[in-house]
């Protein structure tokens, strides 16, 4: 039967239609630590640091090995040891996690976004924008959930960041696309909780300052770029691009 796994919210596991309940922290970190790395070695050193976090676990490989197998046992009920296991192997000092096509709903979402990318290059923006869509429904829709959610240290904060920012990339590609197929005052209010929810994005401060100019709003729209320079200089003191000031210094002069 399938195994799934989802990594976009907190961490689940589904063998068929029942979520397979991984209670332990460590066994949590071990998969999570082996979902970043799908269908790739990980080496014993890398996931010693995300399960244990530098705290000495005695002898790493014998501790990850006993957790690798209580993790098979439960992902693929029935294994009796190492051998035995079909899901989670061992091969020079790494372990890998072997994880079927369309079973991880993270490499499904880059996938998507990517295949939504070469559609829009193509001209077929109706697709691109299906696929979008499609892509970021993925994510959990309870306000505040983060990937990988409950699992701390370094690695995984890292990770997170990694995968937030791919959700971020796919909300400005679908931004710009809207305006591309949509009237400009429709696609306004999904600009405002984008622009909320990624305050700092310069392409989607950009998106947002065409669709207000479109839609006749041009004080609007240079109010959203001095929102953001303004945000721009408390969070560090950066500026917006070139392209950026000239496009505002071009609404300023009512030239586009």
């Amino acid at each position: 039967m399938r195994v799934r796994y989802e990594i976009l919210g907190p961490l689940r596991v589904w063998h068929g239609n029942r979520e397979l309940k991984v209670h332990r922290p460590e066994l949590r970190a071990l998969l999570a630590t082996l979902l970043l790395d799908p269908n790739r070695p990980v080496p014993v050193a890398r996931i010693h640091a995300t399960v244990w976090r530098g705290v000495s676990s005695g002898h790493p490989i014998g501790a990850i090995q006993r957790l690798v197998e209580e993790l098979d046992r439960l992902i693929d009920p029935g294994v009796t040891g190492m051998d035995g296991g079909r899901l989670i192997g061992l091969s020079n000092g790494t372990f890998l996690l072997a994880v079927e096509p369309g079973s991880l709903e993270a490499t499904e979402f880059v996938a998507r976004t990517e295949q939504a990318r070469r559609l829009r290059a193509d001209g077929r923006w109706h697709e691109a924008m299906t696929v979008l869509e499609q892509a970021l429904a993925m994510w959990p829709r309870r306000l505040g959930a983060e990937p990988l959610a409950g699992l701390a240290g370094p690695a995984f904060d890292a990770a997170r960041a990694g995968i937030v920012a791919t959700r971020g990339a796919a909300v400005e590609e679908l931004a710009e696309v809207l305006l591309e197929l949509r009237p400009s005052a429709v696609v306004l209010p999904f600009l405002a909780g984008a622009r909320a929810e990624y305050p700092l994005s310069e392409r989607l401060c950009v998106t947002q300052m065409l669709a207000l100019y479109r839609d006749g709003r041009q004080p609007e729209a240079l109010a959203a770029f001095e929102h953001f320079r303004g945000l721009l200089a408390a969070a560090g003191g950066a500026q917006a691009s070139g392209e950026t000031r000239l496009l505002h210094f071009r609404m300023v002069r009512r030239r586009l």
